[in-house]
């Protein structure tokens, strides 16, 4: 089974979202700058990029956390939840620093990066806003009396 098959159509979106984002977006402008004037090595731009990417990453662990204990046939409502809550914040982070990176281009719909800006809103209150997803984690952490229990 493939994670895509557990995730509903918004998580798939956000997951997707935040992928491209990533990946068409600031790949090809670090490519670019560091055939320019290294301008990733800029600590301000270097420091949105490493963010961006330990944020994801860490979006894609927490999902990956959540199927592995759905395929284990153990209630993973807790870390479904969780794992939404967190690409969609991260998906909203992800945008606006894209945005920062490329400057005014960033609103230009010549670029992806304006899309995935506009789009990265409706993540956090789509199959359930965040705030119920946190009110899901906070009572199966309550009623599970905590995280490993």
């Amino acid at each position: 089974m493939s994670i895509l098959d557990i995730l509903g159509p918004d998580e798939r979106l956000i997951l997707d979202t935040v992928r491209d984002s990533v990946d068409k977006d600031v790949k090809p402008v670090a490519r670019e700058l560091e055939h320019a004037d290294a301008i990733w090595k800029h600590q301000s731009i270097g420091n949105l990029l490493a963010d961006m990417a330990t944020k994801l990453t860490a979006a894609r662990q927490l999902t990956l956390h959540a199927v592995r204990e759905a395929d284990a046939g153990r209630r993973a409502d807790m870390e479904a939840g969780m794992a939404k809550l967190c690409a969609s914040e991260t998906a909203m982070e992800i945008a606006l620093n894209a945005v920062r990176v490329h400057g005014g281009y960033g609103y230009s719909t010549e670029f992806d990066v304006e899309r995935y800006f506009r789009d990265a809103p409706l993540m956090i209150v789509g199959e359930g806003t965040n705030e119920i997803q946190r009110n899901v984690i906070v009572s199966q952490l309550v009623s599970r009396g905590g995280l490993d229990a």
